[in-house]
């Protein structure tokens, strides 16, 4: 993972610097639940019947060629057995 966009002082905040974010913050979540699912031996199709999903639908959200909302996140989590800790941190200058 690339290390996150660093902006100047002061920088009004860009449509880049927000889709970067996102980006990175997609990342970082289909990482985790990609690690539980294989920590735990459940599957796709496992995870996809927990939830309700389509087995597609589960490999689109992680593989990133579907978009992931909140929902999907706290969903996602909930069916592999954990929960987020969201911790801020301040930009590098």
């Amino acid at each position: 993972m690339t290390a996150p966009h660093i902006r100047k002082e002061n920088a009004a905040v860009t449509d880049i610097d927000v889709y970067t974010e996102k980006q990175r913050m997609v990342a970082l979540v289909a990482s985790a639940v990609l690690n539980r699912l294989d920590e735990t031996g459940i599957t796709h199709a496992d995870l996809a019947r927990r939830i309700g999903w389509q087995e597609g639908r589960v490999y689109e959200v992680l593989c990133g060629s579907r978009s992931m909302t909140l929902h999907d996140m706290a969903l996602l989590a909930l069916g592999c057995g954990f929960t987020w800790d969201v911790q801020p941190y301040e930009e590098a200058s």
